[in-house]
C-alpha cells in the first residue's frame, strides 16, 4: 500500500472513530468521501439507478447502525464498505430479478474528453458490462472490484474472505471468460 493510500485510510478511520464518539459531521464526511465508489459498484451490479441508490443508502445505514462495533483493522474502510455493499447486494438480488442494463453506469466511470471517443468507449464499455453480466456472481465481483474499482488482489481477498492466491487464480479465469465472451461479440483487446 502506498503512503498516500495509507494516509487516506488513516483519515477515513479517523472519521469513523470521530463518528463513533458521536460526531455526526464526521460520519457525513465519511459518507461523502466513499459514496461514489460504493454507488458505482452497486450500480454496475444492479443495473438500476434507484436500486443502486437504495442499496448504497442501506450500506451506509448498516455501517452507521453498527458503528460502535467497528474496529480499525488491516482492511481499509473502503474494503469494509465493499463487503457490506456486497452483502446488501446479495440481499437485494434475493428480493428481485436483475433489471436490464442501463447507461447510468457509464456516466459514473468515464469522463468525457470528446464526443466521438466517448461514444466509442460507451459502446465498448456497454459490451464489457454485458459480458461481465453473463458470468457467475463471483466472477462478476472479481472483475468489478479489480477492473472497475482498481482494488488489489489482497483487498479483494479480504472482501471475499479467500486467500490472495485463490483470488489471483479466480481473477485470471474470470478475465479469460470475459475475453472469450468479448471475442464471441467480435471485440478483441490486449
Amino acid at each position: 500500500m502506498t503512503g498516500d493510500n495509507l494516509q487516506y485510510n488513516e483519515y477515513l478511520w479517523n472519521l469513523l472513530f470521530r463518528a463513533k464518539s458521536g460526531e455526526t459531521l464526521a460520519f457525513n464526511e465519511f459518507f461523502n468521501e466513499l459514496y461514489t465508489p460504493v454507488y458505482r459498484y452497486l450500480l454496475i451490479r444492479l443495473k438500476h439507478k434507484e436500486s443502486a441508490e437504495d442499496c448504497t443508502q442501506i450500506t451506509f445505514s448498516k455501517v452507521f447502525q453498527n458503528i460502535q462495533k467497528i474496529e480499525a483493522s488491516a482492511t481499509s474502510p473502503l474494503q469494509y464498505l465493499f463487503t457490506v455493499a456486497r452483502n446488501t447486494l446479495i440481499d437485494e438480488k434475493r428480493k428481485k430479478q436483475a433489471e436490464t442494463l442501463t447507461e447510468e453506469a457509464w456516466g459514473t466511470h468515464i469522463s468525457t474528453e470528446n464526443t466521438e471517443k466517448t461514444v466509442e468507449n460507451s459502446i465498448l464499455y456497454k459490451s464489457i458490462l454485458e459480458s461481465i453480466d453473463t458470468l457467475q456472481e463471483e466472477d462478476k465481483d472479481l472483475l468489478t472490484f479489480r477492473l472497475l474499482e482498481n482494488l488489489s488482489h489482497a483487498e479483494i481477498a479480504e472482501i471475499l474472505e479467500k486467500s490472495d492466491v485463490s483470488i489471483r487464480k479466480a481473477f485470471s479465469r474470470a478475465l479469460e471468460k470475459l475475453r472469450e465472451s468479448l471475442k464471441n461479440k467480435g471485440i478483441m483487446y490486449e
